[in-house]
């Protein structure tokens, strides 16, 4: 650097930075899905925030972000937080933006999906927008998920006493991801095969792990999303914390996902 940097002075760092779509299932990455008439349609979205956009990709550091996407006209936009604006783009395509983070949270649980998705509004629970997202001929099998996820939301705001920040959530249900769901702020993802379910061929098992996914995601809303560790092993700690509130979420809405083995488990954990 030219000069000697001031303590306690402000600084705008700026760079050029080239990120890759690519299919590692890492950083800005393009799922695929063949639909009912055989096409085939994408929708990227980054998992680890360092390969998508320049940041200080540390879990013990907190910032706000202000996101802008550019997509076709065609297609749906998501992030952590609620569209601003929208307005023209090159190429006729549409320049979406600022999603506004109004909130610090870690670099990696940024999130921004890009897709052809339909999605199910909650209809219950507590008056945060609630939307489930899939693939348009796989949204019938997302009802389930839209019916409980607001209400597991809201039980944990009553439970916990401490309201969800954000002015909405949404659950997307992706053909390919790199574990089996991602508790990114306010839009979380997970593996379509993990969050859909058919009652007409689904068994009651899955219906019962499908309800624990989902409560486990939304307790990272607290447990790890909102506060984490600062030291030590952030990744474990958080999800070992975990250990017993999907369980007492799934519960809270259907009583058979509480086994013996898994009780066992819960009062093990809350001595």
């Amino acid at each position: 650097m030219d000069e000697e940097l001031i303590k306690g002075e402000r600084y705008t760092l700026q760079m050029e930075f080239l990120g890759y779509l690519n299919d590692q299932l890492r950083g800005f990455y393009r799922s695929t899905y063949r639909d009912d008439d055989g096409t085939t349609n994408c929708d990227p979205f980054p998992t680890h925030a360092r390969r998508a956009f320049p940041c200080f990709d540390e879990p013990a550091l907190k910032a706000t972000f202000e996101v802008h996407l550019a997509r076709e006209t065609w297609m749906t936009s998501l992030s952590n937080m609620p569209l601003a604006e929208t307005r023209p783009g090159r190429s006729g395509g549409l320049g979406v933006g600022p999603l506004r983070e109004e909130r610090p949270h870690v670099p990696y649980l940024v999130a921004f999906v890009v897709s052809d998705f339909s999605y199910i509004p909650s209809t219950s629970g507590k008056d945060t927008l609630f939307r489930m997202w899939a693939q348009p001929s796989a949204i019938r099998h997302a009802e389930y998920v839209s019916e409980v996820g607001s209400k597991i939301l809201a039980f944990y705001e009553s439970y916990f006493n401490v309201s969800y920040p954000l002015p909405k959530m949404d659950m997307v249900a992706v053909p390919d991801i790199a574990v089996r769901g991602m508790e990114n702020w306010g839009l979380i993802t997970m593996i379509d095969r993990s969050i859909l379910y058919d009652p007409d061929v689904d068994s009651a098992n899955h219906k019962d792990t499908l309800l624990e996914v989902v409560a486990h995601e939304l307790a990272h809303q607290w447990f790890g999303t909102w506060s984490r560790p600062l030291v030590g092993r952030p990744a474990h700690s958080t999800r070992d914390s975990l250990l017993s509130w999907p369980y007492i979420g799934a519960h809270m809405y259907e009583w058979r996902v509480l086994p013996p083995y898994k009780g066992g488990v819960l009062e093990k954990k809350m001595d």
